[in-house]
């Protein structure tokens, strides 16, 4: 819900009618302090303070939907009541000075009998002074108000409110440069021309009424005829009517040469109140021909000033109806060109100077120059002179800056809001319509990109999307292939089994055959035994001997087959702390039948605690084993050497034999799967890789060194696997 600024709102209506009211309290008591005028000021004050309470009772009183807010009252009426308390509060402060005319002009009539121009001169005084300031109230009010109405976006659509608001803002100029250059017109007057009180009393009872005249038919005449055909363009244009293009052209023309048919109503205006002021200047004002030029040259002067800054005003306040106009489609295309650049300051800034010269030239031919009147002549010239050099220093930066402010947006990539020009097609205006092209063209090249981006990423999407299917397939193959492997290792761990059981089935038919040749013997001695019980014979002692025969060829039959079992553990075991030398005995009790006639050399020196996966371990120690009893079939003297020693984090275990060693172009391939240097039939290839692993997986190292005549497989265990294994 918008809000509306209250307290803004307060501040700004009531300091601006501070500064209003004493104006207007000073423009009202000056001519009644002229001589032959028998009003007392004082006397009316009370009156005043009373019809200024009433007058604020009223204000606040229309004030109250517009400071409550769409909440009290919808945005439309908000929007509307705002519109109309500017034209109430002129005329009800017109109907208090009205009946302050009354009262003065009965105090008139109590005093004496006033003659009829003495009336008609006071009653201008009270209603035409304060109009004068009512119409500067009014102009600031209706831009205040706007003003609070945007911020609290209560305001009607763009060209809505461009169609219900563009005489007023044109009249707002024209009445607020009315104000001034009356204002300016009576300081020059009061300063320059020497009057008598009967000729400011002539003057104020017969210059002001027409005066008043001219006024009113510039707002309710001249300026409805010139901007009712932009009002009604603007109207169509909020409807999404679509102009005809011959009508397009004509408002944009229309629109281009309003400021200056203003300017030239103005001084039209103004010129035509000095040729009433000099028909009246002998008859009714009772002038002489000097002070009646003197007037004259005075109003044409201030005419000047005022159509100047009516021109830069007005343009200021048609700029965004033009901008509108111009971006219509064809407007740009037909040609329209509004004033050059170089035209428009020439205008600029040569009414400024017709204007400051005037003044000076006007100083110079008057009769009597009045001392003080050079400082105000000079106040004024730096005044107006600065006033239009810095209108026309912001009608021609502020396209500039906009440019400025729009290409720093493009440089940071800013490409989608539109550069627009004020309308005018002057320098600006072509250089900001080339840039504008240039945005198009890089937008457009910038938009083709990003489709060859999007283009590219499908491609890329389309590939991503192939290749995760050939990882995927990929994936697959690889998961088959360690499939295949597994099996080859149970395959190669059965083939070893099933060497392990040659030997070891050799190995227990010799204890089993003494326990079977000792059954037969026994039997008798034991029937002997009975026969002569008691008796210490020699039977008794053989019975015993052949008993100890059974129980060692028992207990060897069962050390074999628990040394069997503990190989063939599966490899989903968990890592358990070892005994390192006990199963490194394990493994040289299975492979007793591979080591006959072969010297084992046992040199255990690690004393430390060892986690591992016990039955893995085992395989690679007996797989290192079985190896190196194969190398040594046929050598003299043949000796296998197991070592242990303590190293840093572990243990480092060594199997090392006299064999004739591993030849130099064999050496580096001995841990690929499926080498072999054995005849067909007789291995895999696949013990010493399989040796590798588990030492891999137990997170350490497997080393070889080979010479002739010895070779040492070198193991370095770390004293417990890595968590990932």
């Amino acid at each position: 819900m918008p809000t509306i600024p209250r307290t803004r709102i307060l501040l700004t209506l009531g300091g601006l009618e501070l500064l209003l009211t004493a104006l207007e309290a000073a423009l009202v008591s000056a001519p009644l302090h002229l001589p032959g005028v028998a009003v007392a000021p004082l006397s009316l004050l009370p009156w005043a303070a009373g019809l200024l309470l009433v007058w604020c009772a009223m204000v606040l009183r229309w004030m109250r939907p517009l400071l409550s807010g769409p909440a009290g009252a919808g945005e439309q009426e908000v929007y509307r009541r705002g519109r109309a308390l500017p034209a109430r509060a002129l005329l009800a402060r017109l109907g208090c000075w009205g009946l302050l005319a009354v009262l003065m002009v009965e105090q008139l009539t109590r005093a004496g009998s006033p003659g009829l121009q003495t009336v008609v001169a006071m009653v201008a005084v009270c209603l035409l002074h304060p109009l004068c300031v009512g119409l500067a109230r009014y102009a600031l009010w209706q831009r205040a108000l706007r003003r609070f109405l945007a911020s609290a976006d209560l305001l009607p659509p763009p060209l809505t409110f461009q169609a219900d608001s563009l005489r007023n803002r044109l009249a707002e100029v024209g009445l607020l440069l009315g104000v001034a250059a009356g204002i300016l017109l009576a300081l020059l007057v009061n300063l320059f021309v020497p009057l008598s009180a009967s000729q400011i009393l002539a003057m104020e009872a017969y210059l002001s009424w027409p005066c008043l005249l001219l006024g009113a038919g510039w707002y309710f005449v001249v300026l409805p005829t010139q901007t009712r055909p932009l009002e009604a363009y603007l109207r169509g244009a909020s409807r999404g009517e679509e102009p005809r293009p011959r009508q397009l052209l004509e408002s944009v023309a229309r629109t281009h040469r309003l400021p200056y048919l203003l300017a030239l109503t103005k001084i039209g205006f103004m010129g035509a109140m000095g040729a009433a002021l000099m028909l009246m200047a002998r008859p009714l004002l009772g002038l002489d021909p000097g002070q009646a030029w003197l007037l004259l040259t005075a109003l044409l002067i201030v005419a000047v000033g005022a159509g100047v800054y009516e021109m830069i005003w007005s343009r200021a306040e048609l700029r965004p109806v033009v901008t509108h106009m111009v971006s219509r489609p064809g407007a740009e295309e037909r040609g329209m060109r509004a004033t050059p650049i170089r035209i428009k300051m020439l205008l600029n800034l040569g009414g400024s100077v017709i204007f400051t010269v005037a003044l000076a030239l006007f100083w110079t031919v008057l009769p009597q120059q009045n001392p003080m009147g050079l400082a105000v002549l000079v106040l004024l010239v730096l005044l107006a002179s600065l006033g239009v050099v810095y209108l026309t220093a912001a009608d021609v930066t502020r396209p500039l800056a906009a440019l400025e402010r729009r290409a720093a947006e493009v440089v940071r990539g800013s490409l989608d809001r539109e550069v627009r020009h004020d309308g005018e097609f002057d320098t600006s205006a072509r250089i900001s319509s080339a840039f504008e092209k240039m945005r198009k063209d890089l937008l457009r090249k910038l938009r083709t990109i990003e489709q060859l981006n999007e283009e590219l990423e499908e491609k890329v999407q389309l590939r991503t999307a192939e290749l995760e299917q050939s990882n995927t397939e990929l994936v697959q193959a690889i998961d088959a292939l360690k499939e295949a492997q597994a099996q080859l290792v149970r395959s190669e761990k059965m083939a070893s089994v099933g060497q392990l059981v040659a030997g070891i089935a050799h190995e227990i038919n010799n204890p089993i055959n003494a326990v079977v040749n000792t059954v037969g013997p026994l039997g008798e001695t034991v029937r002997e035994l009975a026969e002569a019980e008691g008796a210490e014979t020699d039977a008794r002692q053989d019975a015993l001997e052949m008993l100890r025969v059974i129980r060692s060829g028992v207990e060897r039959t069962q050390r074999i087959v628990g040394a069997l079992r503990n190989y063939a553990r599966t490899d989903g075991e968990i890592p358990a702390e070892v005994d390192l030398h006990a199963d490194l005995d394990e493994s040289l009790a299975l492979l007793a039948h591979q080591l006959r006639g072969v010297a084992v050399e046992r040199e255990y020196s690690f004393d430390g605690k060892l986690t591992a996966y016990r039955g893995q371990l085992n395989q690679a120690v007996l797989n290192l084993m079985s190896n190196a009893a194969q190398a040594l079939e046929g050598v003299d003297s043949p000796c296998l050497t197991v070592r242990t020693r303590a190293r840093s984090g572990g243990v480092e275990l060594e199997v090392q034999d006299n064999g004739p060693g591993i030849p130099d172009d064999v050496l580096p391939r001995i841990f690929d799967p499926f080498f072999t240097t054995k005849e067909v039939g007789a291995g895999t290839g696949l013990g010493l890789s399989i040796t590798h692993g588990i030492v891999e997986r137990h997170g350490g190292e497997i080393q070889v060194a080979s010479e002739p005549g010895q070779t040492r497989f070198t193991l370095q265990i770390p004293a417990a696997p890595p968590e990932q294994a």
